[in-house]
């Protein structure tokens, strides 16, 4: 397999949620899941071809926080159950899936939204997509109103290695006063 870069724009949960993804992944690998560490701690949002300025990036982290705040959510993310998707050909991402929209996002030309939004736990073989979704039954409910958004390139490497680098986060804004709801 030759090399091949995937540039995303991404959600990116504060730390504080990762701890309990960290754990949980921990124990899918302890489960035979070994790409649990292959995809890092983020939700892809979309496939684009070039780098967001750091402008684009701000008016997306905006249309975010407008979109989950108009939301009965109480102006966070809430995760819903596990799901895979396949962000490469090739390549299946299984996560915690969670029920947003880009609507009012302003999208490059050449951009390509992600048919779910999954906050990666793992890459998953072909074949083994039921097995994952089964064991990732019990990952624990998550929340956030804390998060950025973030130019993501990810790696897949010659020998089935895998790298990402991740650009400058810029945070979503404030959760509007009078919008939070517990």
């Amino acid at each position: 397999m030759k090399k091949e870069n995937l540039r995303l724009i991404a959600l990116i949960p504060h730390r504080d949620v990762m701890k309990t993804i960290d754990e949980y992944r921990r124990k899918l690998f302890e489960n035979g899941f070994f790409g649990a560490y292959s995809f890092p701690g983020i939700i892809p949002l979309m496939i684009t071809r070039r780098p967001y300025t750091l402008a684009a990036l701000k008016e997306t982290a905006v249309s975010l926080r407008n979109m989950i705040s108009e939301k009965s959510t109480g102006g966070k993310f809430v995760s819903k159950n596990a799901g895979i998707v396949e962000v490469f050909p090739g390549i299946t991402l299984g996560g915690i899936s969670f029920n947003f929209s880009l609507d009012g996002t302003v999208l490059q030309e050449g951009d390509v939204p992600l048919p779910r939004f999954l906050l990666g736990l793992a890459l998953v073989k072909q074949g083994t997509e039921e097995k994952f979704l089964r064991f990732a039954e019990n990952v624990p409910q998550l929340s956030f109103r804390s998060a950025a958004v973030a130019n993501v390139i990810y790696r897949i490497g010659e020998h089935n290695d895998y790298s990402w680098e991740i650009g400058h986060p810029v945070w979503l804004p404030s959760t509007p006063k009078g919008k939070k709801h517990g």
